[in-house]
């Protein structure tokens, strides 16, 4: 039989994941990357995001560690800090501070360049994968008449060269929420699919530090999150421990109200935050790191799953077909559940079948619809974002606030593993869990009107656990 190849346009996170699970099915794979990737577990110019906040939520971590054994271990032993959602994370919503509980779901917590880092080291072990770095793609080539198909693509070095076509049996586009497949379809005279964009007008500011005084000990959380995002508070902060006794603040300003960029400027702002956590967590640290900025946050949505024109033996993985606002950090774990639903797609169609790409867009899809509503819907709350406020995005918004608030442990894990892909979104209106949502809702609705005028409502540090 003829030798079957695959290639995957970029080899970033969803690259080399996609890989991995191609290396299966495929006698050789080959990843085309733009950048050369350093030898050390250092910053890379494709990933531009990568000093802001990046985490790997649950379900990512069971994927990332089923495609590749060990890699848990060997980012524990690279520094990767585990944590438990809801036991060490103190999270300030609007309504005050969230009740600490064990859920049983653990995160790890470490820089984007050991995650990429430990990835790669595993990718570069799977004999039938070969990396092409420096390399980009400028054409998608196809064949066929009215129903076309992908041949390959047209490449190119970075340092100069002649371009040259490499022929495949599947392309697969990962080169995230910039990808320019827009181009290489119009290119092929093939019109697009629909897209949806959710603009917030976000903008974010990082700032690494390192931990020199003892810990105090009635701090007992390892991560801090304020998920305020409101008209009145328009920000977003996420500061956690990473490897190498580090840690890592990111401060999200929301609704054009754009995080400071200069030093003196982001450690005063500090200081006016909603709580003094944050403040007072920063003057047990130096910092060993600028202030880092990026305003690339929008949400975009290239619906695959509706294309009338689809190019046969391709398929847009991931960001390259869904992005989210990263500010919650769905982005790494989502490819991780994108790549298994490519997986099970070729398990069931095979390579030469052309309605794999429209079953795993199909698939996909639906996956993604939750991330889109967590990230985008969210964004959609504020006045100033523009996008299509639906109607199941107006119900979600609706309905979040009060699910976020309750305080019924059943709710709480449920919304943990939904909101960690463990679960279904559907399983967030279920009759057992709705009901509990409501009565809880009324109850702190009848307190409030009950509480004394000026009796505080949110405690200025993180509480301990019941």
């Amino acid at each position: 039989m003829p030798e079957t190849s695959a290639l995957v346009i970029g080899g970033s996170l969803a690259g080399m994941c996609a890989a991995r699970v191609l290396s299966d099915t495929f006698d050789k794979v080959t990843i085309i990357e733009r950048d050369a990737y350093p030898a050390a577990l250092e910053f890379r110019p494709g990933v531009p995001q990568a000093r802001h906040v990046h985490n790997l939520l649950a379900r990512g971590l069971r994927e990332f560690e089923s495609f590749f054994p060990g890699f848990e271990a060997r980012m524990r032993e690279r520094g990767a800090v585990p944590v438990e959602t809801g036991w060490d994370t103190a999270t300030l919503w609007p309504h005050g501070w969230a009740r600490r509980a064990h859920t049983g779901l653990w995160q790890l917590y470490a820089s984007r360049p050991l995650i990429e880092g430990t990835v790669l080291e595993f990718c570069r072990r799977l004999p039938n994968v070969t990396f092409l770095e420096r390399t980009e793609v400028c054409a998608l080539h196809a064949a066929g008449g009215s129903q076309r198909y992908c041949t390959g693509v047209e490449v190119r070095a970075r340092d100069g060269g002649q371009a040259q076509t490499l022929e495949a049996d599947l392309v697969v586009d990962a080169s995230g929420a910039h990808s320019k497949s827009g181009e290489w379809l119009q290119q092929l005279g093939l019109a697009l699919p629909e897209e949806e964009l959710v603009e917030a007008y976000s903008g974010y500011s990082s700032r690494w530090f390192a931990s020199d005084q003892p810990w105090p000990a009635d701090w007992w959380w390892k991560v801090l999150f304020l998920r305020l995002a409101t008209p009145e508070r328009p920000y977003f902060v996420g500061f956690f421990p990473i490897e190498g006794q580090r840690w890592l603040l990111s401060y999200i300003g929301l609704n054009k109200a754009y995080p400071p960029r200069l030093e003196a400027e982001f450690t005063a702002a500090l200081e006016r935050l909603a709580t003094p956590a944050v403040h007072r967590m920063v003057g047990h640290m130096r910092p060993v790191s600028p202030v880092y900025s990026s305003r690339a946050t929008r949400n975009r949505w290239r619906h695959y799953e509706r294309w009338r024109t689809p190019l046969g033996r391709f398929i847009a993985i991931a960001d390259a077909a869904c992005s989210f606002n990263p500010r919650f950090g769905q982005g790494m774990s989502a490819a991780t559940v994108s790549a298994r639903l490519l997986e099970q797609c070729l398990a069931r169609y095979g390579i030469g079948d052309p309605r794999l790409p429209r079953a795993f867009f199909a698939a996909q899809a639906r996956f993604q619809r939750a991330p889109w509503l967590i990230a985008a819907a969210d964004d959609l709350r504020l006045p100033l974002s523009e996008g299509n406020r639906s109607t199941s995005i107006r119900l979600f918004n609706w309905y979040r606030p009060q699910l976020v608030s309750c305080p019924d442990r059943q709710v709480g894990t449920t919304l943990a593993e939904a909101t960690q892909f463990l679960r279904p979104l559907s399983s967030l209106f279920a009759p057992q869990i709705a009901s509990r949502v409501f009565v809880a809702s009324a109850r702190r609705r009848i307190r409030v009107i009950q509480r004394k005028p000026g009796s505080p409502s949110i405690a200025a540090m993180p509480p301990d656990a019941d």
